[in-house]
């Protein structure tokens, strides 16, 4: 639906702030004093767009490492994942593995942020 434009990206914002606000209310109800951390990301390799909750710990918000591009809004995250989404597979490079000069995996992976929305759910 994304792909095709056949689904507005306020009404895909509507679907997200709704399971927001029911895992809100759930972690409310049965968690009392707990703090948990919601969050939505696009995955443009895949593509899909991914939810979670997870337990928050100081330091570390989310459960994996990675360079963030926090965003306030998912309006925001929602334009950009349907802006790269590789709805038509991802493209494969040959490399030529005796070049020298190409960056190794380390550097490769610290240029890509993340882009991330999620709020802090304090029970």
């Amino acid at each position: 639906m994304i792909k095709n434009s056949n689904i507005a990206i306020r009404d895909l914002e509507k679907v997200f702030s709704f399971i927001e606000s029911s895992w809100y209310d759930y972690l409310k109800k049965h968690y009392k004093g707990k703090v948990f951390v919601f969050y939505v990301w696009g995955d443009y390799q895949i593509p899909a767009i991914r939810i979670s909750i997870a337990s928050f710990y100081k330091e570390l918000e989310l459960p994996f490492v990675c360079s963030l591009n926090k965003v306030n809004s998912l309006n925001e995250l929602l334009v950009q994942y349907r802006e790269k989404a590789q709805f038509n597979g991802i493209a494969i490079i040959e490399v030529d593995e005796t070049d020298n000069n190409m960056d190794n995996n380390d550097e490769i992976e610290s240029h890509y942020k993340l882009t991330v929305y999620s709020k802090i759910i304090k029970c």
